[in-house]
């Protein structure tokens, strides 16, 4: 897991921070690595992050928001952990990703996807219950290869509660 979050990290986007928390959220659990920047400060060519600390938290059954938030905050505390800059990923029953073709001739992307969810997701749902972000992840023949993701409204207004919650 460590690896697979070093290697989607954008140097330009974090110029100028030091350290950073990953968090990585399930519905039963939830792992945390901090990573510093090492390296000369003044070369964006010899900067690289190492992680300072990392572990897993198992939630216990049925834990609610409130509980997940004193559990993170408490390891935390433990490791001493003080960044204020967090990127979270989240793993739930909530989150769909789908992976389609868009033609290239689709200028806004965001307007096809609410034009086509419902065919995507394969479920009638109402859009103002789903949150969505994409990615233009390669070509085929006149297509654009685009991944969506979805996730429920409630789903990440609740890991961002556990995370914001926490400190």
């Amino acid at each position: 897991m460590l690896e697979a979050i070093f290697n989607k990290i954008d140097l330009q986007r974090l110029a100028g921070i030091r350290r950073i928390l990953g968090i990585y959220q399930t519905d039963s659990s939830v792992s945390i690595v901090e990573i510093v920047r090492k390296g000369n400060p003044f070369s964006k060519y010899n900067a690289r992050f190492i992680p300072a600390t990392h572990g897993t938290i198992t939630f216990p059954d049925g834990s609610n928001t409130d509980e997940k938030t004193k559990l993170l905050s408490k390891y935390l505390s433990k490791n001493k952990v003080t960044t204020k800059y967090a990127v979270t990923a989240i793993q739930s029953l909530g989150v769909k990703m789908v992976t389609t073709t868009v033609p290239k001739s689709v200028t806004n992307i965001d307007e096809w996807i609410k034009e086509h969810y419902e065919r995507l997701l394969k479920l009638p749902m109402p859009l103002q219950l789903l949150s969505f972000d994409y990615e233009i992840v390669g070509e085929s023949g006149s297509d654009n290869v685009l991944r969506a993701t979805f996730v429920k409204n409630r789903e990440l207004d609740a890991a961002i509660s556990v995370v914001t919650g926490a400190g």
